[in-house]
């Protein structure tokens, strides 16, 4: 896994310019009321406010043509007469790879969904939050990371088997869910997974796929000796057939065994630690949901790791628990890697700002991911992970971000998602019956919503 970063190198397909010399961010707001919010969002994120420029789309369109191209362009379509028209003329003076938001008066979702077809990442109708805004760049940032083409070894394809283990700061804020839809992601993109869900009594990532799980973990907790393929083969329940899943429902107050596994040379070594190095052997990626009692239990589990990913929310308790827990792995863990990714962000009220929960903590947020239970709704009418039930959901895209550039894989439509305009998808759009009624923005969209878990949980998250 690598930490977040924006350095590139490479070349614009479109107008030849090396990415390394764009600047990050350009944006034209027409109204001030606005403009102080997004200048707001812009500053906490540490990019630069003197691009934020006064002004519509159309100016948009005669600045960019005349100056330097930005990664991630803000736009106003206040005013416009024809949006679509608007957005191909922006089109012709953009590269292609760059990350289009588009604000506006209009609440309609036919111009929603004309402008989302044709590539633009966002479309938010006025008047505009704070928190609003955090989401979306918080989203814009993860997508621009995922596009900056890190050659960093530890996100290279020919990287060795990654064992990742998820810790959960507090109850409640989804881990099991993050665990669940990533383990799914790396599934559908070719890599042989496995879940290993270390809460013995309460644990739902089986759940999270409506299956079963068994006595699988409790049996080889109880017997390392015969972990081997085929005992994991018949331990583990299969929702897919590159993921697999290792868990249990012990009874409540079940005495665990706490004995030390005796390996082949004599050394010994925490159950949990040997079947770790077991599963690793035989999966690409192993990814543990690690309950906090757990994790602090059992320090040679969290040594086996190859990173440990802390989950937390933006609330002051969060943060005095991250403190604690990243001093414990250092202690624990010293050669683990250990990253930070903040879940269902806007959930709460009286959030810590990021930049003041990144300096408390003092380590960055490698994620955030959003409270978004439209999505988490389509996923249960369908019953299946909100990843692949609603892919285009805010969160979903954090998620799917997050894991395929810390696990070094390719989204199969990356091309076409880094480039915002698609000439044949605007072609579609003009050729539209226009008898068709637009239905407005708050009603629920199968192909689009906020989602905030897999599909067999409470909407708002659990652990």
């Amino acid at each position: 896994m690598r930490q977040d970063t924006h350095t590139l190198s490479d070349t614009s397909p479109r107008h030849g310019t090396r990415k390394a010399d764009r600047p990050l961010f350009g944006g034209f707001i027409a109204d001030e009321t606005t403009a102080g919010l997004v200048r707001t969002a812009v500053a906490e994120k540490g990019w630069d406010t003197t691009a934020l420029k006064s002004g519509t789309i159309a100016a948009a369109v005669r600045g960019l043509a005349a100056g330097a191209r930005p990664r991630f362009l803000m736009v106003d379509l206040t005013g416009s007469q024809d949006p679509r028209n608007d957005v191909q003329a922006l089109a012709d003076v953009c590269d292609q790879e760059t990350v289009v938001v588009a604000l506006g008066t209009v609440n309609d979702v036919g111009l929603y969904r004309d402008l989302n077809a044709s590539g633009v990442h966002d479309y938010l109708v006025k008047p505009v939050t704070q928190q609003q805004l955090h989401w979306v760049l918080d989203d814009v940032d993860a997508v621009l990371s995922v596009a900056c083409g890190d050659t960093d070894s530890a996100a290279s394809p020919d990287r060795p088997a990654s064992n990742t283990g998820f810790i959960g700061v507090r109850g409640g804020i989804g881990t099991s869910t993050l665990v669940a839809n990533m383990g799914w992601a790396l599934a559908m993109r070719g890599v042989d997974t496995a879940l290993v869900d270390f809460d013995l009594v309460f644990g739902t990532l089986a759940l999270q796929f409506d299956l079963e799980p068994g006595r699988g973990l409790l049996d080889a907790l109880e017997n390392p000796h015969r972990i081997d393929g085929l005992f994991l083969e018949r331990a583990m329940v299969k929702p897919h057939n590159r993921l697999s899943i290792l868990g249990t429902e012990a009874a409540p107050g079940m005495p665990q065994n706490d004995t030390p596994h005796r390996t082949t040379d004599g050394a010994q070594q925490d159950v949990e630690a040997h079947l770790i190095d077991r599963l690793g052997e035989r999966y690409g990626a192993v990814l543990a949901d690690i309950p906090r009692e757990a994790a602090i239990r059992r320090p040679d589990l969290l040594a086996r790791m190859t990173d440990i990913v802390l989950v937390a929310d933006f609330s002051v308790a969060a943060a005095r628990d991250c403190i604690r827990l990243k001093a414990f792995l250092k202690t624990a863990a010293p050669d683990v890697n250990t990253h930070l990714m903040i879940s269902m962000a806007g959930c709460m009220a009286g959030d810590v700002s990021r930049r003041d929960f990144e300096t408390s903590v003092e380590l960055p947020v490698s994620a955030v991911i959003p409270y978004d239970p439209k999505g988490f709704q389509i996923a249960v009418q369908k019953d299946k992970p909100v990843v692949e039930a609603a892919p285009r959901s805010k969160a979903s895209r954090a998620i799917l971000a997050w894991t395929e550039s810390s696990f070094g894989l390719t989204r199969q439509s990356k091309a076409s998602a880094l480039r915002w305009l698609r000439p044949d998808a605007l072609q579609k759009v003009r050729k539209r019956d226009p008898r068709q009624r637009a239905q407005p923005l708050s009603q629920d969209r199968d192909d689009n919503g906020p989602m905030a878990g897999p599909a067999r949980q409470q909407a708002g998250g659990t652990a």
